[in-house]
Order: structure tokens, then C-alpha cells, then sequence
């Protein structure tokens, strides 16, 4: 049953629309009181500021539709990737700048320091957002770097040769 089918049967009275195909309809903003969508499948369908009120949603299936759920999959497998290539990155760039200048202990320091920088952004990412969570990360990335790009030029400075 297509939206404008459900929409005119609805202001006709009718309010038994169980077992319906509703996939990625949208009901944006109507009134649907009293509906019953009993065993519908509803993925992908926008009820979005919808007025339900004594709406009846028992036993539906509802979220993504499949196809949205294997982008959202790859999506996120994608930039597991990229953080993944990003702290290698870092940690590689860390590790050959601190080779360079410090003793075995500064190195495991710094190992930890960028494990304790991805347990911050997975925390921060779950409670705040994930684009509070790049820009968190994207910080501290830029304050890496420049710290790797200034630390031989302070050590060179202090301990001149």
C-alpha cells in the first residue's frame, strides 16, 4: 500500500492498516490517531512529527531497509579504515620522531599516550557525537604534530651540540 492509498482510506475512517507493506513511506507531519499497524513492515518509513496518538506499532518491523543497512555497514567499516590508517599514522610518525631524540622509556610513553588519545575519542564519539569526536581527535592530531615538529628544535636549542 503506497502513502496517498493508506492517506485516503484513513479520512474515509478506516484504521486497520495491519500486516501493510509501508516500506520507505513518508508520513511527515499527518494525522494518523488511532491507526493500527499491526505486524506492518515500516523500515525505512518517516513518521517523523506524525500525530500517533493511540497508534497501534505492535509487532512491526521497523529500522533500516536492507540496502541502508549495507551502506551504513560499509560506511562505517570505511572509516574504521581511515581511523585506523590515521592512528597508524600518528603512531608511526611519533615513533620515528621519538626514536630520533629519546630513550626506550619516552617510547613506550608515547605508545600508551596515543592508546589513552583513541580510548578518549571512542568515549568521546559515544557520548558526545562523532563529529565532536573528529574534531577532538583532529586537535590533538594537529597538537602532535607540532609538537614532532618543534620537539627537535627544543632539544637542539637546549642541549645544543
Amino acid at each position: 500500500m503506497n502513502k496517498q492509498e493508506l492517506l485516503d482510506l484513513y479520512r474515509q475512517g478506516e484504521r486497520n492498516f495491519r500486516k501493510q507493506d509501508l516500506k520507505g513511506q513518508s508520513f511527515i507531519g499527518q494525522d494518523l490517531s488511532g491507526a493500527d499497524f499491526s505486524g506492518s513492515d515500516i523500515r525505512g518509513a518517516d513518521f517523523s512529527q506524525a500525530i500517533l496518538r493511540g497508534a497501534n506499532f505492535t509487532s512491526v518491523q521497523a529500522g533500516l531497509q536492507r540496502s541502508e543497512a549495507i551502506l551504513l555497514l560499509l560506511f562505517l567499516v570505511l572509516v574504521a579504515v581511515l581511523l585506523g590508517a590515521v592512528a597508524g599514522f600518528v603512531g608511526t610518525l611519533l615513533n620515528l620522531e621519538l626514536r630520533a631524540f629519546t630513550n626506550s622509556f619516552q617510547e613506550v610513553t608515547a605508545g600508551w599516550a596515543m592508546v589513552m588519545l583513541l580510548l578518549a575519542f571512542a568515549f568521546i564519539s559515544v557520548l558526545e557525537g562523532i563529529t565532536t569526536g573528529f574534531s577532538v581527535f583532529a586537535l590533538a592530531f594537529m597538537v602532535t604534530v607540532g609538537i614532532a615538529a618543534i620537539g627537535p628544535i627544543l632539544s637542539t636549542l637546549i642541549n645544543p651540540i
